[in-house]
């Protein structure tokens, strides 16, 4: 309603009042007792008059320039159907729906990276070195170094036979000496009652 009645400016309130402002200084009389001091008082009284109109110039030449601009019209808000409202506004959510997307697939992507980081592991956990690309001179070296190993192994394995064999046999001990000892101070049930 106040954008009907065109009330949303300042401009023409401000030029009215900028004209009358000039148009409506009223002089005082000057009251000096002598002819001098009457002069100067009323030059002084000039002076603020003439400061009055130039500002009440300036402010009007403003409000002109304000009321030269062209006018804004307001936005009226304007009721759509869904079915509008989905083609006006798809450009916007083509943004959303590809970060929803791109959120849903992270663990997917985070577990195709892991599979692969795995598997490049295990490639390099394997030995490079198989039966079908030795040569002749790392074949031999490795068969030293396996007769080199047993030549080690052989006296460790005679010194534990012998342990074995010079170890002094452990007797089973004598079914007396498995039986209880009994003590004096203990009575059994069936002697304590004949007793009494």
């Amino acid at each position: 309603m106040i954008a009907n009645l065109q009330q949303t400016s300042v401009a023409p309130a401000v030029k009215r009042a900028a004209n009358s402002l000039s148009s409506g200084f009223i002089a005082p009389a000057a009251g000096g007792r002598t002819a001098d001091l009457a002069d100067r008082q009323t030059a002084v009284v000039g002076k603020v008059e003439s400061s009055i109109a130039v500002q009440a110039a300036s402010l009007a030449d403003a409000a002109d320039k304000i009321l030269a601009m062209p006018r804004v019209e307001p936005s009226r808000f304007q009721a759509l159907s869904p079915a509008e409202a989905v083609i006006r506004y798809a450009g916007d959510f083509i943004p959303s729906w590809a970060g929803g997307i791109s959120i849903d697939l992270m663990p997917a992507v985070l577990v195709l990276i892991l599979c692969v980081v795995h598997a490049s592991i295990r490639r390099q956990g394997l030995t490079g070195v198989s039966a079908s690309n030795m040569t002749v001179a790392e074949l031999i070296a490795a068969l030293e170094i396996v007769r080199n190993v047993d030549d080690a192994r052989r006296p460790v394995a005679v010194a534990a036979e012998q342990a074995e064999k010079d170890a002094p046999t452990v007797s089973e001990p004598s079914p007396a000496s498995s039986a209880p000892i009994v003590d004096e101070n203990i009575t059994s049930l069936s002697t304590a009652r004949h007793t009494k």
